[in-house]
């Protein structure tokens, strides 16, 4: 349907269906000059344009780092805190690294565990408040690992990695209008 142009509302809906246009096809075939009679220059222009998939707006890049992840390959398989810690930590500086080097706080940590089976689990923790503190990166990737392993002990890791997000450029106090 041409009302699924943007910009193309009720009432240019209207004046289309007048000219009997309903659908894209339909006004891709008008002339410009008819559209400029009944829309004026610019509107009757664009309208044209965008019936044959012509924009020439600019296109901004608006991208913004979603999330910092780093996942590895075990020496062996395992079902063992003490032998995957070390990597999780090491992960966890890593990823640390990059938060830090953009300026950036995270809110939400996250280890991704992916077994001998090819199977992923993610287990997340969200804080109140962004940090982008090594340490407590590292706390948090620790307790996220025990309690994978305790409520999966059956699940042999092959691979682990580390990931954070929700990210902020400032590390923002409460006030009492928070609580």
């Amino acid at each position: 349907e041409a009302s699924e142009i943007p910009g193309v509302g009720v009432k240019t809906k209207e004046e289309l269906e007048k000219m009997g246009i309903k659908t894209i096809k339909e006004l891709s075939e008008l002339q410009l000059h008819k559209l400029i009679e009944v829309f004026g220059q610019s509107r009757g222009t664009l309208l044209f344009n965008s019936a044959k998939g012509i924009d020439e707006s600019r296109i901004e890049e608006n991208y913004e780092q979603q999330q910092f992840s780093r996942i590895t390959t075990l020496k062996k398989d395992s079902t063992k805190f003490e032998e995957i810690e070390p990597t999780i930590q090491e992960l966890s500086k890593e990823v640390i690294q990059r938060v830090n080097s953009q300026g950036l706080f995270f809110k939400t940590a996250s280890i991704i565990a992916i077994s001998n089976e090819i199977k992923t689990f993610s287990k997340s923790k969200t804080l109140e408040m962004p940090s982008n503190s090594e340490k407590e990166l590292q706390e948090i990737a620790k307790q996220l690992l025990k309690e994978f392993l305790s409520q999966n002990p059956n699940i042999s890791i092959r691979r682990i990695g580390m990931r954070t997000a929700n990210f902020s450029k400032e590390q923002k106090q409460k006030t009492l209008g928070d609580f």
